[in-house]
């Protein structure tokens, strides 16, 4: 078992890591929060597991009850550092789910959807910290998490849909769609929407008639249905789970990109790239739950 360690502390990383390598190249059955760091991915997988021909398998701990496409893209970046180690690696990745079960998945099925987002990430990235000015709002290609600084500030001066309480940003796509993109040309159309349940419509169009009433003022939430989605990240130290969330939109229509729709939260000049620790505490604390290390059998 390795010491649990910051992300944000580079030296205490590496040291991690190093105790990694050498675990790994010892032949240690189980290795339990194993530290990956590089100059673009920092992540801790919860057990790597040593199979009988000698290979290394990702065990990784999750309180959800099934697996999901983010948690299975943090099984294969974890895969992936392996392999880039000269790691023998087994064929499967497995998930501990929070029912008790294990839900186990061939590498060959994941590793390819893994590198194409990755891939995608690191363009995007390059290119943010390579552009001289900062994305502008609603520019094509880019999608908006709606919740960070930088959007609630945007979202307030353009009127946004998102300004009305228990908007989804699904529902805030198809209003776009529909030519509906401020809180007052909601609150003024009667139109249907297509995508949008009638009744849905009908309580988003009453609360944002509430709230322009109010003089812009957020009126009691009307509608009770939460969020759809988490903040941003940095996009400089993204967590595994966010590499999928920020490439599985629809092409950009910018020529030269590759297919995606990024994220318009602001990055920072940081070489580094990517990380997978957030993930990775969520499933140390999990893991910690577990009185054994899963079997090696």
């Amino acid at each position: 078992m390795l010491e649990s360690v910051s992300a944000r502390d580079d030296d205490a990383l590496a040291g991690a890591h190093t105790q990694t390598l050498a675990a790994l190249r010892d032949g240690a059955g189980v290795v339990y929060q194993a530290a990956f760091a590089t100059d673009e991915f920092v992540g801790f997988a919860d057990f790597l597991v040593r199979t009988d021909d000698g290979a290394y398998e990702v065990y990784d701990t999750k309180l959800a009850r099934r697996a999901k496409i983010t948690a299975l893209l943090q099984l294969a970046a974890y895969a992936d550092q392996l392999e880039r180690l000269g790691i023998p690696t087994g064929p499967r990745v497995h998930l501990l789910l929070g029912d008790g079960s294990t839900s186990t998945h061939r590498l060959t099925d994941i590793a390819p959807v893994f590198a194409d987002r990755w891939a995608r990430l690191r363009w995007m990235i390059a290119e943010r910290v390579a552009a001289a000015e900062a994305i502008a709002w609603e520019e094509p290609g880019y999608a908006v998490c709606g919740r960070c600084a930088e959007c609630a500030a945007q979202v307030e001066a353009t009127r946004d849909v998102l300004l009305v309480a228990g908007m989804r940003s699904t529902q805030r796509i198809r209003l776009a769609e529909a030519g509906i993109r401020t809180i007052d040309q909601l609150a003024a159309t009667d139109e249907p929407v297509a995508g949008i349940g009638a009744g849905a419509l009908a309580a988003l169009r009453d609360q944002a008639r509430m709230q322009v009433a109010g003089e812009g003022a957020r009126s009691p939430r009307a509608c009770t249905t939460p969020p759809a989605s988490p903040p941003c990240p940095n996009p400089t130290r993204a967590t595994s789970s966010s590499t999928s969330r920020a490439t599985r939109s629809g092409p950009t229509a910018a020529a030269g990109r590759p297919a995606g729709t990024w994220s318009t939260c602001s990055a920072s000049s940081s070489t580094r790239a990517a990380s997978a620790s957030t993930s990775g505490r969520s499933g140390r604390t999990t893991a910690r739950r577990r009185s054994a290390p899963p079997s090696t059998s």
